[in-house]
């Protein structure tokens, strides 16, 4: 697992393996899971943290 904070873009992004992104879908305004080819979630993003 691997947990990243971006303040540029106040965005944290927690990947929970090395594999490759193959697609993105915001489930809720400020979260967006990242999927796999096999459609697992990989890891996710959740945007305006520091609010």
């Amino acid at each position: 697992m691997r947990i990243i904070y971006e303040p540029q873009v106040d965005i944290v992004r927690i990947l929970f393996n090395q594999v490759q992104i193959q697609e993105s879908d915001e489930v809720e305004a400020g979260l967006i899971l990242d999927y796999d080819r096999e459609s697992n979630v990989v890891g996710l993003e959740i945007m305006d943290v520091s609010k």
